[in-house]
């Protein structure tokens, strides 16, 4: 039936669609940023001064992200990781100064319950040292029981 509509109707069809179906009408500010696996919604995620892909990032310089996501189970615990995939390896990449993603939390407080909504945000220092490569970066938080609650991934430059 949608085939048929002109392309106003159609438009709006689908976007009654995907309203009764929960799903969001407009794509978050995702811009630079995908999902690689998240279990909860990610409402927003963004790179502090990257606009468009790949993220240059210089050697020496901190980078920051910011995550808005809403759980999709109890909670308890979040425990970050920065990764690069190399070869569809992950490896670590940087140390973060925080074990706890808990503590990052500007918005919603651990445990999370079910359908809460939730901002961390996190700054790491990128090596001096690190090589001048490009490639895709993957931030996770995984719970308690290291299953992955948020995953994003951004294709980065170190210059």
């Amino acid at each position: 039936m949608i085939g048929r509509l002109s392309s106003p109707a159609r438009a709006a069809a689908l976007a009654a669609l995907l309203a009764l179906a929960g799903l969001p009408l407009a794509a978050p500010n995702l811009t630079n940023v995908r999902d690689c696996g998240s279990t909860s919604k990610v409402i927003d995620a963004t790179v502090a001064d990257c606009e468009e892909a790949p993220c240059r990032v210089e050697r020496g310089s901190n980078v920051t992200v910011n995550i808005i996501f809403q759980a999709s189970n109890l909670t308890e615990s979040l425990r970050p990781e920065v990764v690069g995939v190399v070869s569809g390896f992950e490896l670590p990449i940087a140390e973060l100064d925080h074990e706890d993603g808990c503590d990052r939390l500007l918005k919603g407080a651990c445990p999370l319950d079910e359908g809460d909504e939730a901002e961390y945000t996190a700054t790491f220092l990128l090596d001096p040292l690190f090589p001048k490569i490009k490639g895709e970066v993957r931030w996770h938080l995984f719970d308690e029981f290291n299953a992955t609650v948020v995953c994003i991934s951004i294709d980065a430059e170190a210059v």
